[in-house]
């Protein structure tokens, strides 16, 4: 059997995604906001001119829920405040603190 590199649909290039659970805190500029990445609803990320350069952060639904976000030019400090059981049910959801620079 021979392997051979398989081919991406969509989505684009991006810079490094921030990593939440190694990185608990990112705090940077939003400079671009792109929807439904790979066709998909939902699939929603920014990227921030960070300290150390560019970083993806894939909006979940908590994060989702900021509109302000989405706005080029915002600047953002987002903690990562771990995972938290939802008061309406079993399930669990990532939680943040998010900060605007007003």
């Amino acid at each position: 059997m021979a392997f051979k590199e398989a081919k991406k649909t969509g989505g684009g290039d991006y810079p490094a995604t921030w990593q939440k659970d190694t990185q608990k805190v990112i705090e940077g500029t939003v400079v671009d906001f792109k929807q439904d990445i790979m066709g998909k609803p939902g699939a929603n990320v920014i990227v921030l001119e960070t300290e150390d350069g560019p970083k993806t952060v894939w909006l979940d639904k908590v994060l989702s829920s900021y509109p302000d976000l989405v706005e080029i030019g915002t600047k953002v400090r987002i903690t990562f405040l771990g995972k938290e059981k939802s008061k309406s049910g079993p399930n669990m959801f990532n939680n943040y603190k998010v900060e605007i620079d007003q």
